[in-house]
């Protein structure tokens, strides 16, 4: 369904974007980049071993059937049986492979050491045990395009993977009565992790792979903290011209989390305004259609009735971003977070709750369709990495950069080396 020309931000369902600017966009002085020291381990008896390694479950590999495992053992050919692991020359409940240089799970590089057991639902479940610098360098492997990011842009999401990883774990580890155990999910739950980067032979991906070793390595145990916290630090694609506030899209009892504001992004807004057919990253703005059939299963799945009627805005915040919608079915209604739309209707579809206009407008009837136009991608907090490519090519460096992504945090070096 198309809209009728014309189309326009209706009054319920449109917004001006801001026109407020990051701060002067001058280069700042070189100078060299290091973090506010801080004792860890008299901050936490965990920081050490978080800082060391890390667990990471690799979903994607959830109830296998079979896997193949190169390690020092060599090539071998994974498979459950019963409440037991095999490898065909071995059986246990658990069997852990590693190699000098960490081990390939259907071809792909992980360096560290890999455990296979029995997952609940049937197969196979893998969890990793990674150093730090490895699992991070495949954080910003698999988060940014390598190719043409900036140093202070490597370095910038270096560190608040790192943070963002240190945050969680920390609070993982105090729920559970063995600490160890805490695991980090190598995918978008936490932050996306595919394995190690590795070069071929063009120039390019050489160069690619000795920028990300670089920032990863300068950046080594740099943390950002929250009002004497580490903070779990997200961070999103793009966050189409301001950022959301962490709170108002994560609910949390934390009180400093509650004050970590959104902040306008002059790279998205300019974005936004100048839209480039030859911008190698493709459009800011979106539009997509959902079809009645898709309005049905969303009205089913809330238990609202067979169909959506119509929908109507809950809560803005201050940018004009969707923090609630009401959808009004004909069995009833029902507010939810806009993250939870997201969830429901895909967010390779409805890419952000930064909405712009809408057909049919808030509060009028739903008969054909209903058709979204939004900015960004993503959930908007924390670091916008387009706005971050943006302010590195400008010359700010990874501080500037995460001082306005994250304001009122500071960046303080943990001075915990990773094992090698």
């Amino acid at each position: 369904m198309s809209a009728p020309p014309g189309r326009a931000a209706a009054g319920k369902t449109a917004w001006l974007l801001p026109l407020l600017l990051l701060g002067a966009c001058a280069a700042p002085k070189e100078r060299p980049f290091r973090a506010q020291p801080v004792e860890a381990a008299a901050s936490s008896p965990h920081f050490a071993a978080i800082l060391a390694e890390v667990r990471v479950h690799l979903p994607q590999h959830d109830r296998a059937e079979t896997l193949e495992i190169a390690s020092e053992a060599g090539l071998r050919r994974i498979s459950r049986r019963g409440d037991l692991i095999s490898d065909g020359t071995r059986e246990a409940p658990s069997l852990s492979f590693r190699g000098p240089t960490g081990v390939r799970i259907l071809g792909v590089l992980h360096r560290g050491e890999a455990l296979i057991e029995p997952h609940p639902m049937g197969g196979l479940k893998v969890t990793l045990q990674l150093p730090i610098a490895a699992y991070i360098e495949g954080v910003v492997a698999a988060e940014i395009s390598l190719w043409s990011a900036q140093p202070a842009e490597l370095e910038a999401q270096a560190i608040a993977a790192r943070s963002y990883a240190l945050g969680t774990l920390l609070k993982r580890r105090r729920r559970l009565s063995d600490p160890s155990l805490a695991t980090l999910e190598g995918s978008t739950q936490d932050q996306a992790y595919r394995g190690a980067f590795e070069p071929d032979s063009n120039a390019g991906s050489r160069s690619a792979a000795r920028r990300l070793h670089r920032a990863v390595s300068r950046t080594e145990g740099q943390v950002l903290f929250l009002e004497g916290q580490p903070l779990a630090a997200r961070y999103s694609a793009s966050c189409g011209g301001h950022t959301a506030s962490l709170t108002q899209v994560f609910p949390s009892p934390i009180s400093a989390e509650q004050n970590l504001e959104g902040a306008p992004c002059a790279g998205c807004q300019t974005r936004a305004e100048k839209e480039d057919p030859s911008d190698p990253r493709g459009p800011l703005r979106w539009q997509v259609t959902f079809s009645r059939a898709d309005l049905r299963t969303l009205a089913s799945n809330l238990g609202i009735g067979s169909q959506l009627l119509r929908y109507e805005l809950g809560q803005l915040d201050p940018s004009g971003r969707w923090l609630s919608v009401v959808l009004v079915g004909d069995r009833g209604q029902k507010e939810i977070p806009a993250g939870a739309l997201r969830a429901e209707l895909g967010h390779g579809r409805l890419r952000s709750t930064r909405i712009v206009s809408s057909w049919p407008h808030a509060g009028d009837p739903i008969e054909a369709g209903l058709q979204l136009e939004g900015l960004g991608h993503g959930h908007g907090v924390g670091l916008c990495q387009e706005g971050a490519r943006d302010a590195a090519q400008l010359g700010w460096d990874a501080r500037r950069i995460l001082a306005w992504a994250y304001p009122g945090t500071e960046l303080r070096d943990l001075g915990l080396p990773s094992r090698p």
